[in-house]
């Protein structure tokens, strides 16, 4: 999952460079100016013959303009973020999205897609090895670079 999270925050900071901030689990209050939020992503597992397993992460984006009106900001990001969430790369492996989409409203836009990939048991336990706080709770895109 760390992984996936660091290949999103990359893609969001090559994307929109340092002007918004992306929170990951919560959202600030309080947070002054536009930000993305990530939601912690929806897991799936599934065993296949020969001991591989197909694992699916559902991502859940929303992007909070700095005023609740901007509509168009908001369509803006989101014309953006399709083609920019298809693929995300990490360090261990790529993630290609499908059902990608995105939906403005009053307050936030909210932008979703499945990210597919394979992975055996071993890989599994390796990455699932990490220290506690060693996933930052906020990625502020400032310190990215």
């Amino acid at each position: 999952m760390k992984d996936f999270l660091r290949a999103l925050s990359g893609r969001l900071l090559e994307l929109f460079g340092r002007e918004y901030r992306l929170f990951y689990g919560r959202a600030w209050q309080g947070a002054k100016g536009a930000c993305f939020f990530v939601a912690p992503p929806k897991v799936k597992r599934e065993v296949l013959p020969g001991g591989r397993i197909r694992r699916e992460y559902t991502l859940t984006l929303r992007f909070y303009p700095a005023k609740r009106e901007e509509l168009m900001l908001q369509q803006e990001v989101g014309e953006k973020l399709l083609p920019g969430l298809l693929e995300l790369t990490g360090e261990k492996r790529s993630y290609r999205g499908r059902e990608l989409n995105y939906q403005p409203g009053e307050e936030y836009l909210t932008a979703s897609g499945v990210y597919e990939f394979y992975t055996t048991a071993e890989q599994e336990r390796e990455d699932s090895v990490v220290a506690a706080g060693d996933l930052m709770l906020e990625f502020d895109l400032n310190k990215m670079m």
